[in-house]
């Protein structure tokens, strides 16, 4: 990963007195197409951090007017910087080097001499970390414009009930006409507080909609970056034994919160992805997606499940469920259909989902075809969300004779732990 989530290319400062690490460092993240900036003292670091807003801080220790752990100080203490990640790689392999870094509020330590890899995979984990936060923060802010504007709703109908107060107080020695102003006022406070309880319902659909972006999100990223995280751990601590008590401690404490985060990462996650995946299956979910397209579009949807056990691992169900969603969505929009065969299929330890449908079809190799980038998006998903299954995804199309998408994907059982091939 080159770009941070939001599609600017990222860039890291680093501080660092000593030529050849600076040369080794600026190679390395510029031939991974990151923008570098460069400090060799700790004054001219925190200057380039306040007037550029780096991504990144790689911060040596040693720095000749001040020392690393002070101008992390400096930078956690200043909201401007506060938020920058920033990652210590040093010498100094000390167990209380280590915790002082982390103190100070470091988001990572890495000792010289490194690995090229392990520096970039760091980097690029904590770029991701630090762009979900910002992602974060971003829809907290939205939320909270949405609260402010239904209470602002909110106070103009109680400003109208005033005014309609007021109104038939003036008229009560007109009775016929308060009747008739009073029947058009009540109407007017009918629409206005159908409009009110509407808003929310509007906003709970946005959010829900949002929800389902930031499961796919968690499960496809931040659960992977803290799993890795946690065997790392694992790891330290299995090969620290009882060498140093406090590194071993601080190893532990952050393995158990490493294994929390990873625990409540995946409980949001599983309470964000479809209801009916989780309460009656993937067989049950299919159904409802297909009679809903059926009943809307009224192209006629058919269903077969062959061999496929009630419950299917929550990964791939989910992912067969979207795939099969966004075919049904694909063939609406663009395929001309009236008829769709929806079958899932378990032979020979692979599960093979084919969505065909008798539309008007078109020609893969064509220069605007579906596959490519400019001629639709959906497709691209579905390619993607078959990889992350370690299966394939193949397109069957022609103009005039419909169009057939076929997913396969490995299925392994308890007595069958080998990982078939697609």
């Amino acid at each position: 990963m080159t770009h941070s989530e939001f599609g600017t290319q990222a860039k890291i400062l680093i501080v660092d007195d000593i030529p050849s690490n600076i040369t080794l460092l600026c190679e390395m993240f510029e031939g991974e197409g990151f923008e570098v900036l460069v400090s060799v003292n700790a004054r001219d670091g925190l200057e380039i951090a306040h007037r550029a807003a780096p991504d990144l801080i790689l911060l040596d220790v040693l720095l000749p007017d001040m020392n690393g752990f002070d101008l992390c100080r400096k930078l956690k203490h200043d909201p401007s910087t506060a938020d920058l990640p920033v990652i210590f790689i040093t010498a100094k392999d000390e167990s209380e080097s280590r915790l002082e870094g982390f103190r100070v509020g470091g988001v990572d330590y890495i000792t010289k001499p490194f690995q090229r890899e392990e520096v970039l995979a760091r980097a690029r984990a904590h770029l991701t970390i630090s762009g979900l936060h910002r992602e974060l923060r971003r829809q907290n802010k939205m939320l909270e414009e949405q609260m402010n504007r239904c209470k602002h709703a909110e106070e103009e109908v109680r400003e109208a009930n005033r005014s309609l107060e007021d109104r038939v107080a003036e008229r009560t020695a007109q009775l016929q006409e308060l009747n008739r102003r009073l029947e058009i006022d009540i109407a007017e406070r009918k629409r206005i507080e159908e409009n009110l309880r509407e808003f929310p319902r509007r906003i709970i659909a946005a959010q829900e909609t949002e929800r389902k972006r930031v499961a796919q999100e968690l499960h496809d990223s931040v659960s992977q970056i803290l799993s890795s995280a946690r065997y790392r751990i694992n790891w330290l601590v299995e090969e620290s034994g009882t060498r140093n008590k406090a590194s071993l401690e601080v190893a532990a404490t952050v393995r158990e919160l490493l294994g929390m985060a990873l625990d409540e990462v995946r409980r949001v996650s599983n309470n964000l992805r479809p209801p009916e995946l989780d309460d009656l299956g993937l067989l049950a979910a299919a159904h409802s997606v297909c009679d809903n397209v059926t009943a809307w579009s009224g192209v006629q949807v058919d269903l077969h499940f062959t061999s496929v056990p009630d419950r299917l691992p929550p990964d791939i169900a989910l992912n067969l469920y979207r795939i099969i969603q966004e075919s049904l969505n694909n063939i609406h929009k663009h395929a001309m259909a009236t008829r769709v065969r929806v079958q899932l299929v378990l032979s020979n330890s692979i599960l093979e989902l084919s969505v065909k449908d008798n539309g008007k079809g078109f020609d893969p190799a064509a220069p605007r075809a579906p596959l490519k980038p400019d001629g639709g998006f959906g497709l691209v998903s579905l390619r993607e969300r078959a990889t992350t299954l370690n299966g394939t995804f193949e397109i069957r199309s022609a103009p005039g004779e419909g169009t057939e998408i076929v997913v396969r994907v490995p299925w392994v059982t308890p007595d069958n732990p080998q990982t078939a091939k697609p």
